[in-house]
């Protein structure tokens, strides 16, 4: 559903976008905060910024969602 709303044409988001969109940078924000605290702590060691880093988890993360809308079992479980 989400992604179905993604990539339509509509050239203004509507509300649900909009709030789609905020959810999604807020989330991707607390992962970045995440992954910062561990590097600092030396828990992980980050390759490029924790923003990248946390795209890299969200990208992954709708990869796995799509997948389990696709696959009638779950292969992760």
């Amino acid at each position: 559903f989400f992604f179905s709303l993604t990539v339509r044409e509509d050239k203004e988001p509507g509300d649900v976008m909009a709030r789609i969109g905020e959810l999604y940078g807020m989330f991707r924000g607390l992962i970045a905060d995440i992954i910062e605290r561990g590097a600092r702590k030396g828990s992980f060691r980050v390759e490029g910024s924790s923003e990248l880093e946390a795209a890299l988890v969200m990208a992954s993360m709708a990869g796995i969602l799509v997948n389990q809308f696709l696959n009638e079992k779950a292969p992760y479980d």
